[in-house]
């Protein structure tokens, strides 16, 4: 991908442009539906290079509308599913371009595109900006790591510390509030999510990712979430979250500037989980695009 990526001085610009229309520095006013600049820019920028340096239903294409089309559905699962008892929405709908049911569309909109972006600007770190990281590099001819790999291992270590992990939440809950049961469902759905493919992924693909692409990716994810939640989406009232037993209770001082719309630490950990499983799932299928074993052998090794 380098051959189009010659000037990296484009990207800076890029992030630039993503941040200074939606916080108004240009002097458009801007809307919830408008503020998805903040993820539109990263698409326009990258997605076609990502067409131009790879083959139509190429194993990279094909990995990357995979794992945009799972950040997707997990998104749409949190709004849909958890969201009337997760999130709050303003009540002025017409701020909305339009209703779907209780969850303005702007969200299916975000969902989509921020999968698609966190994707994107991964793949761009891996192949160019940290390229010389790139596990690609170091694979062998047509198998990842010799014929006796798997793609799925399952791991107790990461399954055990879900239940910790579920198990802290629940504490913490109980001390801050005073109320232990039900569990927090936010933090509750961030560890089942971000575990469940850890516990069958993790082992084999932690020596496939690139790691200094990983933390770029959630740097670049963590700072233009915090601009376009703290900033805008709570104080204008886009959404905001519900107190316990939504969240753990555990708020964020710094951005808690509205006393009645806090910044829960669930909403921090929120942009991490969705790196990870962005990230993972599209090295997860990229590795089984590049398999020439069956696929029963390559994932289970029977």
């Amino acid at each position: 991908m380098a051959r189009v990526m010659e000037h990296p001085i484009d990207w800076l610009l890029a992030m630039l442009l993503s941040w200074a229309i939606p916080l108004e520095v240009l002097g458009w006013k801007v809307s919830y539906f408008t503020s998805l600049w903040f993820w539109l820019v990263p698409v326009v920028l990258l997605l076609p290079r990502l067409f131009f340096e790879t083959d139509a239903g190429g194993r990279r294409r094909r990995a990357f509308w995979g794992a945009a089309l799972f950040t997707f559905v997990a998104g749409l699962v949190l709004d849909f599913v958890l969201g009337r008892f997760i999130l709050r929405f303003n009540s002025d709908t017409s701020i909305y371009i339009r209703m779907l049911g209780p969850i303005p569309i702007e969200e299916v909109f975000f969902y989509l595109l921020g999968g698609m972006a966190i994707v994107l600007v991964y793949v761009w770190a891996d192949e160019y900006w940290m390229h010389r990281y790139n596990v690609r590099q170091r694979r062998a001819n047509d198998e990842l790591f010799g014929p006796n790999f798997r793609l799925i291992e399952f791991s107790t270590g990461a399954f055990s510390l879900a239940l910790i992990l579920i198990g802290c939440g629940i504490g913490l809950k109980w001390a801050i509030t005073g109320i232990a049961w039900p569990p927090p469902y936010y933090f509750t759905f961030l560890v089942t999510i971000a575990v469940a493919p850890a516990v069958a992924i993790y082992r084999p693909m932690k020596d496939v990712v690139n790691w200094r692409a990983f933390s770029f990716t959630c740097l670049y994810v963590l700072v233009t979430s915090c601009i376009w939640e703290v900033t805008l989406g709570i104080p204008r009232k886009w959404w905001w979250y519900r107190e316990a037993p939504a969240v753990i209770g555990w708020y964020i001082g710094p951005f808690g500037s509205l006393p009645e719309r806090p910044y829960p630490i669930e909403a921090l950990i929120v942009w991490f989980v969705i790196c990870f499983d962005a990230i993972f799932a599209f090295e997860f299928l990229k590795a089984v695009a590049y398999e020439r074993r069956p696929l029963r052998k390559a994932t289970l090794g029977y």
